[in-house]
Formats: structure tokens, C-alpha cells, sequence
């Protein structure tokens, strides 16, 4: 999300959208409840409706999104292919270290 939001920053024309943060205000607003009951077609239909609100933007940076390999299918169905996309992949060393800089406590859970 950070940098996310970082390259919209820099980048005139860009817009950071946080799906978390639209599913968290979408489901406070209509008293849903839980974020898992979400289904995908409602998540694409926000994400569609943030993109709509700007449509003069150059790109839209998105985070949160795709939650499954559906999410790619359905998006690429029903909005076309995205451009492009980044992949930020953080050995768990990184991330550790990125925490205790931050100061941040987050419980980290293999599978």
C-alpha cells in the first residue's frame, strides 16, 4: 500500500486506490459485518466504482486486489487487461526488519 501510494505521489496523474480501505468503508456503510463476505463480483464492482470516480487518470495503482487468481480472471473479463502490474515479493528477514524499523507489531503466520 505504501508504495502504492508512493508512485501516485510521484507520478502526476496516478491514483492509489486501497481496496481494503473501500471494502472496510463499503461494509461499515451497509452494516455488513465481515470483509469475508465480501464475494468477488462485489469487490470488482467497487473497484470499478473508484476507478469511474477519476476516469481522466492516466493508471490507477491498485492495492489490495487480486485476492484470488478469480479476481485476475473476472477483472480481465469484465474491465479488460490491466497495462501492467508489480509484484512486491519481501523475504520474511525484510519484512521483519521493516516492522522493527516502523515499530509496527504484526503476527506473522507460515502455512
Amino acid at each position: 500500500m505504501t508504495h502504492a501510494q508512493n508512485l501516485a505521489d510521484i507520478h502526476e496523474g496516478y491514483r492509489h486506490i486501497n481496496l481494503t480501505v473501500v471494502i472496510s468503508e463499503y461494509i461499515k456503510e451497509n452494516d455488513l459485518g465481515s470483509p469475508q463476505g465480501i464475494s468477488n463480483t462485489i469487490a470488482l464492482a467497487l473497484l470499478a466504482r473508484e476507478m469511474h470516480l477519476t476516469p481522466r487518470c492516466k493508471g490507477y495503482l491498485v492495492s489490495g486486489y487480486p485476492r484470488h487468481m478469480e479476481d485476475v480472471h473476472n477483472y480481465n473479463d469484465k474491465l479488460g487487461r490491466p497495462t501492467g502490474a508489480v509484484l512486491l515479493e519481501w523475504d520474511r528477514g525484510t519484512l521483519i526488519k521493516n516492522i522493527e524499523v516502523v515499530g509496527w507489531f504484526v503476527w506473522l503466520h507460515n502455512t
